[in-house]
């Protein structure tokens, strides 16, 4: 009788383990908040995100999909962003470039419901198909990277304020910005090493802050 009671008081807490893990990998602090505490809403799943055309020279919105997953039980999830309608060549930039990749990075709870992100992706010249060889992968034209914070303001809202920061992958002396062509800016490579990040003294050619919201797939 004694052997069974323990067993089932075990049986027991290792229920309540696991239903407390299983709100944690959905992205809440508390799987039951007390009376009158705020609800921390999820964060985790698949977003459809809408970037506004105001200050930007696009006359149609820039519209992603975005998939957080949980790592671990920190707060950390792994963030692609998807990109349905891109513009390739990043405002005529990098004329060349015909493919652009996912954005890849993480996202980390800072508060209950704010989170601090960073992504990065890069805009490719592939070859023509009469052009491919065994050899050519290709030819990484820019790095970009996202980064800032992002709010859930309900269960199927999240803010994001962010900071776009673009760097070349190429070498073109005779660079100039399509908004001041006069002006020459001659870009280089800026990264030498190759390891698919911009190098450690490189500043970025462009950057600009991006707001968007973004609402839950389904709901």
């Amino acid at each position: 009788m004694k052997t069974r009671k323990i067993m089932t008081i075990l049986l027991v807490a290792s229920l309540l383990v696991c239903w407390i893990v299983a709100g944690q990998l959905r992205g809440n602090d508390d799987v039951n908040p007390p009376t009158g505490q705020k609800q921390v809403f999820n964060i985790a799943g698949t977003w459809i995100g809408k970037f506004p055309t105001e200050n930007s020279p696009y006359q149609i919105p820039l519209i992603v999909t975005e998939t957080l997953t949980p790592i671990d039980l920190t707060g950390r999830f792994a963030y692609v962003m998807r990109m349905l309608n891109s513009d390739f060549t990043f405002t005529g930039m990098f004329p060349q470039t015909n493919s652009v990749t996912e954005l890849v990075g993480e996202a980390v709870r800072t508060g209950p419901d704010t989170y601090e992100l960073n992504v990065i992706g890069y805009g490719v010249k592939k070859p023509a198909l009469e052009d491919v060889a065994w050899a050519d992968r290709g030819q990484i034209q820019y790095i970009w990277i996202l980064s800032g914070s992002a709010i859930c303001i309900d269960e199927d809202n999240v803010e994001h304020d962010l900071m776009l920061s673009l760097y070349s992958g190429i070498d073109n002396p005779d660079f100039t910005f399509p908004w001041n062509p006069g002006e020459p800016f001659p870009l280089h490579d800026q990264d030498i090493d190759d390891d698919g990040l911009p190098d450690e003294s490189e500043m970025p050619i462009f950057s600009a802050p991006f707001s968007h919201v973004s609402k839950r797939a389904v709901q």
